[in-house]
């Protein structure tokens, strides 16, 4: 009840690794907190393919998972084709992950860390566990929240997407 200014005070830091760049930059799109992703310079494939962030849709549809996989690991050979490249081309094999790195972009896990107070996750959680929101951003607000609630249980009836705390989408002015 009340105001909400307090929130601002505090902050909370979560740590992520297993989603791809699309999803956090989706986040950092917000600016409304501090975030800290791995630098893909420091991201190396190797010759096999590493565990690719597999969307959504193929995972829920099993008969495209060869299909995806096929075309990972022309990635991977591509990523490998070009880094081999920048190497010979420019005798700098420290730097060689630059020139690479757009083939595994989309789909490369990373490490990120995402710091916001708790009246900025308010905000967010609002707009991103709505089911109108991208799947992976959802499911990472989600699970934030889900956490969130776990260890301050008073917040639920605070904290969620919007049209679960008003009892309508804003979007559609329609009853949920």
């Amino acid at each position: 009840q009340g105001h909400i200014n307090i929130l601002e005070m505090v902050d909370m830091v979560i740590e992520s690794y297993g989603y791809n760049r699309v999803k956090t930059h989706q986040s950092m799109r917000t600016r409304i907190a501090v975030f800290f992703q791995q630098s893909q310079r420091y991201v190396t494939i190797g010759l096999n393919p590493f565990k690719w962030v597999k969307p959504r849709f193929i995972k829920s549809h099993p008969e495209y998972l060869q299909s995806f996989e096929n075309d990972m690991k022309v990635l991977a050979f591509l990523y490998n084709k070009w880094f081999s490249i920048w190497i010979e081309v420019t005798k700098n094999k420290d730097r060689s992950n630059e020139l690479a790195r757009p083939f595994v972009f989309g789909f490369a896990p990373t490490s990120y860390f995402d710091k916001r107070n708790l009246s900025s996750w308010r905000h967010n959680f609002g707009l991103r566990c709505c089911t109108r929101a991208e799947d992976l951003i959802r499911d990472y607000h989600n699970k934030v929240l889900d956490l969130l609630i776990k260890e301050i249980p008073e917040f639920e009836p605070y904290f969620g997407a919007r049209c679960k705390l008003l009892g309508y989408c804003p979007d559609r002015k329609s009853v949920v």
